[in-house]
């Protein structure tokens, strides 16, 4: 089973983050309005192909455990929504270490199975260049992405409050 230990940067405090982060992942697993139809995603060219578009894979996302001690982390599931069996399945944690007093990490960690056992990994290392892999990591870039959005759309709500709510 290959493993995956990925990590990026976020100019955000990581309390923010950690509620932002759970929510997203709590709103993908529902398939709440925002993220109906989520996929993952892997650029042709992340292939050898010409960089022309993407594939993207919409997923399930199954929640499993939320730790907040001794270190904030959240565990879930993530298998293709149809055809599963010929796509990788990650068993997955989502983490988010502060790094700053308005500065966090956010970690993606996990095993992920490749189908069909020998012959997938193989396809995968050969033939798709890790596109797995590739893959986990746009999907770790797409939650930073959102993760950072999330917290400074409150951030600049909470401001427009309290600027509105001084009573000038």
């Amino acid at each position: 089973m290959p493993k995956i230990n990925l990590e990026k940067s976020l100019n955000i405090p990581a309390v923010a983050a950690r509620e932002a982060a759970a929510q997203i992942l709590r709103d993908i697993a529902a398939d709440a309005a925002e993220w109906k139809g989520f996929a993952l995603h892997l650029n042709l060219g992340a292939l050898g192909l010409p960089e022309v578009g993407y594939v993207a894979i919409p997923i399930k996302l199954q929640i499993g455990a939320e730790e907040t001690e001794p270190r904030h982390q959240i565990r879930f599931t993530i298998h293709a929504r149809k055809n599963a069996e010929l796509f990788p399945v990650l068993e997955g944690t989502l983490g988010i270490d502060s790094s700053g007093p308005s500065s966090a990490q956010v970690w993606l960690a996990g095993d992920y199975e490749l189908p069909m056992s020998g012959l997938g990994a193989f396809f995968d290392k050969v033939v798709a260049g890790n596109a797995a892999a590739k893959t986990l990591e746009n999907f770790l870039a797409d939650l930073t992405e959102a993760i950072a959005a999330r917290v400074e759309n409150r951030e600049l709500a909470l401001a427009r409050y309290r600027l509105l709510g001084t009573g000038d």
